[in-house]
């Protein structure tokens, strides 16, 4: 395992990647087609609002930088995990922060975004301990999700545009 392409570019413990670069890499692989057209749905559905919003840049750096925080979280709650940690989930995570956050400054959320953002994070909770609809036997980073998520309401505020 430690020569395949998982091993060499996810984020886990003994793997050949600086540490500097994994938490970048994993975001871009995926464990089977259905994970990766679920990602990129989603990463099409929320990246087009921000980065709408913010400009191309800024919409990849946040997307990375929010990836980043959730390997990080990931890995501060789980440090003994073997388990390689695959996915856009954590970037994408912190995209839907930044699209609540469009969607209260512009109104058009009708006061729900607590209610989104718990439901977001009950999600994500949800599918760590029942594993997600039709996944077998394969372990979702939950946590990753979560501080992707809580990264992203952190910091979209300073990927804005000033005005």
């Amino acid at each position: 395992m430690r020569r395949s392409i998982p091993a060499r570019y996810t984020y886990g413990p003994g793997f050949d990647l600086p540490s500097i670069i994994a938490p970048l890499t994993f975001q871009f692989l995926h464990g089977g087609f259905l994970h990766l057209l679920l990602n990129m749905a989603l990463l099409a559905a929320w990246g087009a609002g921000v980065e709408r919003v913010i400009g191309p840049l800024r919409m990849v750096v946040f997307y990375l930088v929010c990836g980043g925080a959730g390997a990080l979280a990931h890995v501060l709650l789980y440090p003994e995990s073997m388990v390689p940690m695959i996915g856009a989930s954590a970037g994408i995570s912190g995209l839907f922060a930044g699209v609540l956050i469009i969607m209260r400054r512009h109104r058009a959320s009708g006061g729900a975004i607590l209610p989104l953002a718990l439901l977001w994070i009950a999600t994500a909770v949800i599918t760590g301990i029942w594993g997600t609809p039709g996944a077998e036997g394969e372990s979702v980073a939950w946590v990753a999700h979560i501080g992707g998520f809580l990264a992203g309401l952190a910091l979209f505020p300073f990927a804005m545009p000033r005005r």
